[in-house]
C-alpha cells in the first residue's frame, strides 16, 4: 500500500526478512534485516533488525450498523444495497 491519494511512497525491506501470508506493508517503511512480519499483520511503521513484528487491531463489531451515505462511495453502496 503506497499511494496516499497524491504521492507514492515506497517500502525498504532489507535482506533475509520474512513477511507471513496476508501482510500489508503501508509505505513508507522500512523492514530491518533478518526481522519477521507475522502473518496477517499491518505494518505502518518502522522495522528494527531481528526483531518479531505483529500488528493487528482488536476486532471490532457493531451491532445492528447501519451505514449513512456522506460520501459518494457510501451513496454508490446504499443505492446497491438489497432493501
Amino acid at each position: 500500500a503506497n499511494y496516499d491519494g497524491a504521492n507514492k511512497h515506497h517500502t525498504t525491506i532489507h535482506a533475509d526478512v520474512h513477511v507471513g501470508s496476508n501482510s500489508v506493508l503501508v509505505a513508507p517503511v522500512t523492514l530491518g534485516a533478518g526481522g519477521t512480519v507475522g502473518a496477517g499483520s499491518v505494518v505502518t511503521k518502522d522495522t528494527a533488525a531481528g526483531a518479531l513484528t505483529v500488528a493487528r487491531g482488536k476486532q471490532i463489531q457493531v451491532a445492528n450498523w447501519q451505514p449513512t451515505c456522506t460520501s459518494a462511495c457510501m451513496v454508490v453502496w446504499c443505492l446497491l444495497a438489497p432493501s
